[in-house]
């Protein structure tokens, strides 16, 4: 499937999890599912869109 060019794209959607210290999280999904995507936005490399991270 390609995308068109003025076709939206959302890579996340609708997460919600908490990490607490000293743990040690996995990211696991399918390709283009949006963990990259999630990684630059922990890291504050890329502002998401909508929501909030803390």
């Amino acid at each position: 499937m390609f995308l068109q060019k003025n076709t939206c794209f959302k890579a996340v959607q609708t997460l919600s999890m908490q990490i607490f210290s000293s743990e040690t999280v996995g990211l696991v999904g399918e390709s283009g599912s949006g963990k990259s995507t999630l990684a630059k936005m922990l890291l504050m490399l890329e502002p998401p869109s909508e929501g909030e991270i803390f």
